[in-house]
């Protein structure tokens, strides 16, 4: 984009510079280029906060507060971890002491048949009398169960409730860690771009009408 200005100076062609009625001159001054908007980008997804810091190390508070919420968000992501893998080996424990059963290698549906029934011999009751002769499990000790109690039994629901809670949560977090690194990579662009914006000025000089001295002032940007 280019701006034209004419400049009219009354009275002043005697102070102006000899060379400059005979030789155009053109002044030019441009930033120095800084990292390119894509690389800047680039460097906000991989670790927010790292593209605007590149573009201005000595302003990259937007960048800090980015930095800061994928630290937080990655904390939490791992205690939310480490806190599920606890709840997983308490469960596994808890149904083996209470409920004489191993879970270690048992599937999501044979897990939740022993939480909703007291016992084996329960819950094959229950299906006889629905005629869900497909649902059935051998009465050996593969696959027997009974609880202790029946509190035992809420606790055991209890724990599985907030692992299940957790599984929930974790891919939130993730979608926010995301979504975290996608606005601070536009952020960082946008950044970049404008601060590598590059402008010129040119004076250049038209000629004498009189006592009046016309130059031409052009603005690239």
């Amino acid at each position: 984009m280019a701006a034209a200005l004419s400049l009219f100076f009354f009275g002043l062609f005697s102070s102006v510079p000899s060379e400059l009625l005979a030789n155009e001159r053109n002044l030019q001054q441009q930033e120095e280029p800084g990292v390119s908007p894509s690389g800047a980008m680039l460097r906000s997804f991989l670790v927010p906060g790292w593209g605007q810091y590149a573009v201005d190390s000595t302003d990259w508070t937007r960048g800090q507060m980015h930095l800061g919420a994928d630290i937080a968000l990655i904390a939490s992501f791992a205690l939310l971890l480490n806190y599920q893998n606890r709840l997983e080996g308490n469960l596994q424990t808890f149904g083996d002491q209470y409920a004489g059963i191993a879970f270690s290698d048992r599937d999501r549906s044979f897990r939740l048949s022993v939480a909703g029934h007291e016992s084996l011999k329960a819950y094959n009751d229950l299906q006889e009398r629905t005629r869900n002769w497909d649902r059935l499990y051998p009465e050996d000790d593969e696959y027997f169960w009974e609880w202790e109690s029946e509190d035992k039994r809420t606790r055991y629901n209890d724990m599985r409730s907030r692992r299940d809670n957790i599984e929930r949560q974790a891919p939130a977090l993730i979608g926010m860690m995301v979504v975290n690194r996608v606005i601070a990579g536009v952020n960082a662009y946008t950044s970049a771009r404008d601060r590598n914006q590059n402008y010129a000025v040119y004076v250049s000089p038209a000629g004498r009408i009189g006592d009046t001295f016309q130059a031409t002032l052009r603005v690239d940007f």
